[in-house]
C-alpha cells in the first residue's frame, strides 16, 4: 500500500454503506487521492493456509470523527465505518455460542499442547 495513489470505489457493498453511513465530501476526497501517510493501520488480514493477503483496515480521524476503511484486492475499497465505539459492546460474552467457541478453542489449544510435548 505504501506506493497506493487510487482506491477503487465502485464495489456495490462499498456504495450501500457509503450512502446508508453519511460519510463526509472531506473523507471521500482523501480516498479519491489516497495518501498513506494521513491514514493509521488499524489491522491487516491474511489467509492463514496461505499466507496472501486478504485486506488491510486504515483509519482517519474527520471532524473528530473517526472513519475506518477496509481495502481488499485490487485496492478495492470493501466498505466504510465511522468508529463512534470500541466494539466492546457488541463482543458476545456468555451464552450458547460462548461456550461453544470457548470449548473449540480449549480443544485446539490442548491439542498444540499435546502435540509440543
Amino acid at each position: 500500500m505504501r506506493d497506493v495513489t487510487e482506491l477503487y470505489m465502485d464495489g456495490e457493498h462499498f456504495k450501500v454503506r457509503l450512502s446508508e453511513r453519511d460519510i463526509p465530501d472531506a473523507v471521500i476526497e482523501r480516498l479519491r487521492h489516497f495518501n498513506i501517510a494521513e491514514w493509521t493501520l488499524r489491522t491487516a488480514e491474511v489467509r492463514e493456509d496461505r499466507g496472501k493477503f486478504v485486506n488491510s483496515t486504515w483509519e482517519v480521524e474527520e471532524e473528530g470523527i473517526r472513519y475506518w476503511v477496509s481495502v481488499g484486492l485490487g485496492n478495492y475499497i470493501t466498505t466504510i465505518v465511522k468508529k463512534d465505539s470500541s466494539g466492546v459492546e457488541k463482543c458476545i460474552r456468555s451464552g450458547d455460542y460462548y461456550d461453544f467457541v470457548e470449548q473449540v478453542n480449549r480443544e485446539r489449544m490442548d491439542a498444540d499442547i499435546a502435540g509440543i510435548t
